[in-house]
C-alpha cells in the first residue's frame, strides 16, 4: 500500500500536497536558480536577424516537366524510348523546392561561395554601429583568415559540412497552398548577411535548375535528331520533329531567362529588429520544467511525517 493511498486504494491528495509544501522553499529556490542560469546563458547568445524573400514561380505551364515536354508528347516520347521524365507531371518549381533543401545543394552552394563559410561557423556577433560581424579570433580573423591549424584539407572539409549544417538549421522554406508563393527565410547574426545569403540562394537555385534543363534539352535534341534521321516512318518522323521543336523552345527559354524557376514577388527588406533567440520564453520553459520536476521529486520522496494509514 502506497503512503498516498488508504486501505481502499483511494489517493490521499492532502498527503501529496503536504509532500510538495514541505519542500516548497527548495523547489522555488531550484526554479529560480535554473531560470537565472538559463537567462544568463541566453543573454550571452548573439541576437539573430531574420530576412525573408517571397518568390513566385515563372513556370506557368502546368504540363511543363523537367525536360520540357509534357502531355501526350511526353507519353509518345516515353514509348519511343525517350527520357521517362518527360511523361511526368513534376514541375520545375516543385523540384527546385526539394533540391534547395538537400545537403548536396547546400554543399555545392557553399563550395562556390567560400566566403560564406566563416560567416556561418565563426561569427560571435554583430556590431550595429559599424555594421560588421565579430568573428571568433580563435577560429577566423577578418584580417588573416583561418588560423593555420584549420587550413588542412580535412579541416576544410569539416568546415564545409559544419556550414552545411548551419544552412540547414538557418534556412526555412515554406509554400502557400493558396497562392503558390514560396517564402525563403534565413537567420543570421548580421541582417546584411541574412539578406546576402537569400540573394545568392535565389541565384543559385535558378542557375542550377537552368543548367540542368539546358543540359538535358541539348542531349535530348541530339538524340531526337539521330532518331528522326534513322526512321523512315513519316508519322514517327513528324513526332520526333515536334519533340525537337518542344525541346528547342525549352532550351531557348532556359538560355534567355536569368530567373528561370523563381523570381522575386517583393524585394528583400533588411531586418531591423532581432527575431531571436526567444530568451524570455526559454527561461520560462526551463523554470517551469524545473518546478514540475521538483514537485515530482517531492512526491516521490513523500512527506517527512506521513500520516498513518
Amino acid at each position: 500500500m502506497s503512503i498516498y493511498t488508504n486501505e481502499e486504494g483511494i489517493i490521499n491528495v492532502s498527503e501529496v500536497i503536504a509532500s510538495i509544501r514541505q519542500r516548497a522553499v527548495l523547489i522555488l529556490l531550484a526554479t529560480l536558480a535554473v531560470a537565472a542560469v538559463t537567462l544568463g546563458w541566453m543573454l550571452t547568445l548573439p541576437e539573430q536577424y531574420r530576412a525573408e524573400v517571397h518568390l513566385i514561380s515563372t513556370n506557368n505551364d502546368d504540363q511543363l516537366s523537367f525536360g520540357g515536354v509534357g502531355g501526350d508528347l511526353g507519353g509518345i516520347a516515353s514509348l519511343a524510348g525517350f527520357d521517362s521524365r518527360l511523361g511526368s507531371d513534376s514541375r520545375l518549381d516543385r523540384l527546385a523546392l526539394d533540391v534547395i533543401q538537400t545537403q548536396s545543394f547546400a554543399a555545392d552552394f557553399l563550395s562556390g561561395q567560400p566566403d560564406l563559410i566563416p560567416l556561418l561557423i565563426a561569427v560571435e556577433g554583430w556590431e550595429p554601429e559599424s555594421s560588421e560581424v565579430v568573428f571568433d579570433e580563435s577560429i577566423y580573423s577578418s584580417d588573416t583568415g583561418w588560423v593555420e591549424e584549420l587550413t588542412t584539407p580535412m579541416k576544410k572539409l569539416e568546415q564545409l559540412w559544419s556550414a552545411v549544417y548551419q544552412v540547414e538549421n538557418r534556412l526555412e522554406v515554406t509554400e502557400s497552398s493558396a497562392t503558390n508563393m514560396v517564402t525563403l527565410a534565413f537567420e543570421h547574426e548580421s541582417p546584411a548577411v541574412a539578406v546576402d545569403v537569400l540573394e545568392r540562394l535565389q541565384l543559385k537555385i535558378n542557375s542550377q535548375m537552368r543548367d540542368s534543363v539546358i543540359e538535358d534539352s541539348k542531349r535530348n535534341v541530339e538524340y531526337l535528331t539521330v532518331e528522326a534521321n534513322n526512321t523512315s516512318v513519316a508519322d514517327l518522323k513528324a513526332v520526333f520533329y515536334r519533340l525537337i521543336e518542344e525541346q528547342t523552345k525549352t532550351l531557348m527559354l532556359a538560355s534567355s531567362s536569368r530567373e528561370f524557376v523563381f523570381k522575386k514577388a517583393t524585394p528583400i527588406l533588411m531586418p531591423v529588429s532581432p527575431s531571436g533567440p526567444p530568451r524570455l520564453l526559454i527561461t520560462i520553459i526551463m523554470g517551469f520544467m524545473t518546478f514540475v520536476l521538483g514537485c515530482l521529486i517531492a512526491v516521490i520522496m513523500g512527506p517527512r511525517n506521513p500520516a498513518k494509514q
